[in-house]
C-alpha cells in the first residue's frame, strides 16, 4: 500500500507538469528492521544485544552504523530492478549479531521492506577415517567461514588461548551461535595434548561445501577427518 501511495502521487505530480516518463531509473528503498531470537519470537534491540544496523545493498554498504532503536532507514538514489539486501545487527564492538538477507525490487517511489535479521545454532558434525575412535587428550580445532562477511566467524588455532584449545574435546558435540547466514568449514583437526606439545593426528584440509539457513534453528555441517599425513593444514 505504501509503495502505490507514493507512485500514484508521482505519477499526478508528473500529470500536473505536463510531462510523463514512460521509465524510472531509480527510487528509494525504506528498510524497517525487526530482531528476532533463535525461537522466532520479536528482540528489541537491547535484548538482543545490538546496538548498530549496517544495510547492504549488492555487497555495497548503504548504510553504516545506524542505531537500531531507529528501526528504520531509508536509501534514496537506488537504481530500480532486483536488488540483493543485506541487514546485520552489531554489537557495541562493532562484531555482527544478527542477519538476514533478501531481493528487494526498487521501482518508481519508495519501496518498503521488513527485515528480520536473526541468529542461529551452527552444528560442527564429525567422524575420524579410517577408524571413528577419538584418541587420548584429543580435541577439536577448526576455522569457520563466513562466506557473507568473508572473514572467520570462529576458529581455535595454536594462537588461540588455552580455555579454547581445550573448549571441545574430541567426541563431544561442536555447536554456537551465529548470525543468519551463508558458512563453510575451511579445516577441521583432532589435535592431541594441545596445551603441551600439539599432535595433529587426524584432518580435514579440504574446505567443505558451502550451507546456508536465513530463519531461526540449527544449521549442521559434517566433516570426516582422515589421519594426517606429512603435513598439517592446521595454523
Amino acid at each position: 500500500m505504501r509503495l502505490l501511495a507514493l507512485t500514484a502521487a508521482a505519477a499526478a505530480a508528473l500529470l500536473g507538469s505536463g510531462c510523463i516518463s514512460s521509465h524510472c531509473r531509480d527510487g528509494s528503498l525504506t528498510i524497517d528492521w525487526q530482531l528476532v531470537g533463535p525461537a522466532g519470537l520479536d528482540l528489541s534491540c537491547t535484548a538482543a544485544g545490538v546496538a548498530y544496523v549496517d544495510v547492504w545493498v549488492d555487497g555495497t554498504l548503504r548504510v553504516d552504523r545506524a542505531r537500531c532503536l531507529d528501526g528504520t532507514a531509508t536509501l534514496l538514489n537506488v537504481s530500480d530492478g532486483a536488488h540483493t539486501v543485506t541487514v546485520e545487527g552489531l554489537d557495541a564492538a562493532l562484531v555482527i549479531i544478527d542477519r538476514d538477507e533478501f531481493s528487494a525490487n526498487v521501482s518508481c517511489g519508495d519501496s518498503a521492506y521488513l527485515a528480520t535479521p536473526g541468529e542461529i545454532t551452527l552444528k560442527l558434525t564429525y567422524g575420524l577415517s579410517p577408524v571413528d575412535q577419538c584418541d587420548a587428550n584429543g580435541f577439536v580445532w577448526y576455522e569457520v567461514t563466513d562466506l557473507i562477511a568473508n572473514a572467520p566467524i570462529s576458529s581455535i588455532t595454536s594462537a588461540s588461548v588455552a580455555a579454547d584449545k581445550t573448549r571441545f574435546t574430541c567426541g563431544d558435540p561442536i555447536a554456537f551461535q551465529v548470525p543468519w547466514g551463508r558458512y563453510r568449514v575451511k579445516w577441521i583437526a583432532e589435535v592431541v595434548d594441545p596445551l603441551t606439545a600439539p599432535v595433529v593426528q587426524h584432518q580435514q584440509c579440504t574446505p567443505s561445501v558451502s550451507k546456508q539457513l536465513f530463519a531461526p534453528g540449527t544449521l549442521i555441517i559434517d566433516s570426516t577427518l582422515p589421519v594426517t599425513g606429512a603435513t598439517t593444514c592446521v595454523p
